[in-house]
C-alpha cells in the first residue's frame, strides 16, 4: 500500500466485502471494491487518507 509511506502508518487493518479482516496490511495489500478501512491517526491524516481513496458512506 503507498499509503504507508505517505502516511506513516495509519492503516491498521483491511476488512474484506466477504467479512475477512487483513490486520497489518502490508504494502503489498491490493484494495478491493467494498473494502473498508480501519485506520488511526491525526485529523490532517485522515483527511488526506481520505483524499486518496474514494470514500462512500452508507
Amino acid at each position: 500500500m503507498e499509503l504507508e509511506k505517505r502516511l506513516r502508518k495509519v492503516v491498521l487493518a483491511v476488512r474484506r466485502s466477504d467479512g475477512s479482516m487483513i490486520n497489518n496490511p502490508s504494502a503489498a495489500t491490493q484494495l478491493q471494491p467494498g473494502d473498508k478501512l480501519i485506520a488511526i491517526g491525526t485529523n490532517s491524516q485522515l483527511k488526506a487518507l481520505a483524499q486518496m481513496v474514494r470514500v462512500t458512506r452508507p
